[in-house]
């Protein structure tokens, strides 16, 4: 009985001890953002989500983006100080794949226009990048566009296997199994 016990111990133990599964989060990724006008790239930077700075800067605008676990905000401010109507501008975020441990299956944006559903319309998206064309939209100054990204994330990869707990619990009533198995041959010898 007392070896039943151990074992016992020794399973639960293990399964409590089971590592879990760490939340995804792209802050620490290596992000690279693009603008594009009129076809052409007019700046790009790569640096690490929520460690380095990673503003695009021109001489009419700023834009300075903040990245959480899924979602990307991104802040604006013109050097007008009102707001910019743009026209061909693109701008491309791509490296998003939390550490190789997710992609992206969807997206939404909230803010920073009046026109939500055509920032919506011009919001493309891959695996590991989201493509918001600003063809024809008006951003206002301290008006953050918040754009949240549906993910699917693996622990290990694509295709980790992880035991269900229905398993686990098969697996523990052969160990009881054993235990009384061993318990009724020692009572029969004795």
């Amino acid at each position: 009985m007392n070896k039943f016990l151990q074992a016992l111990a020794f399973t639960l133990a293990v399964v409590v001890c089971l590592p879990g599964t760490a939340k995804a989060t792209l802050i620490g990724d290596e992000v690279t953002i693009t603008l594009q006008e009129s076809g052409d790239i007019k700046s790009t930077v790569t640096g690490v989500a929520g460690v380095e700075p990673l503003a695009i800067v021109n001489d009419r605008f700023r834009f300075d983006p903040i990245f959480g676990d899924s979602f990307i905000e991104l802040g604006f401010s013109s050097t007008g100080g009102v707001g910019r109507f743009f026209y061909e501008t693109i701008l491309v975020f791509s490296g998003l794949d939390w550490s190789e441990r997710g992609f992206i299956t969807g997206v939404t944006v909230v803010g920073g226009s009046i026109f939500e559903a055509d920032l919506l319309r011009g919001l493309t998206f891959t695996a590991n990048s989201v493509t918001l064309d600003l063809d024809s939209i008006i951003l206002f100054d301290n008006t953050p566009v918040r754009i949240d990204l549906v993910t699917q994330h693996s622990p290990t990869g694509p295709s980790a296997a992880v035991p269900e707990p229905g398993t686990l619990a098969l697996f523990g009533l052969g160990l009881a199994g054993f235990g009384f198995a061993r318990r009724k041959r020692v009572c029969r010898k004795a």
